[in-house]
């Protein structure tokens, strides 16, 4: 339980949260280019699929949060076994 807890506290951790935003406007908004960029430049607005939109802009916010989380925990276990 003790160690939810801690991963809890680094995924909610404003400084973890607002990377993963940065991270998915940049990533999702290239993503959701090379997806459906032609339906963007061609005016076809009424084709855009806001699922597929939403979903590519989660991913790399979900993939943010995970590997920072882990990485966070990693540091703080190798600093636990250095001492």
């Amino acid at each position: 339980m003790k160690k939810l807890q801690q991963i809890i506290k680094i995924a909610s951790n404003i400084s973890v949260i607002k990377k993963g935003i940065l991270t998915s406007a940049i990533v999702g908004t290239i993503l959701n280019l090379i997806n459906q960029g032609n339906l963007v430049f061609s005016s076809q607005m009424e084709d855009l699929s806001v699922i597929k939109m939403c979903v590519t802009y989660l991913t790399p916010f979900i993939v943010s949060i995970y590997s920072t989380t882990t990485a966070l925990l990693r540091k703080d276990l190798l600093l636990l076994t250095e001492n």
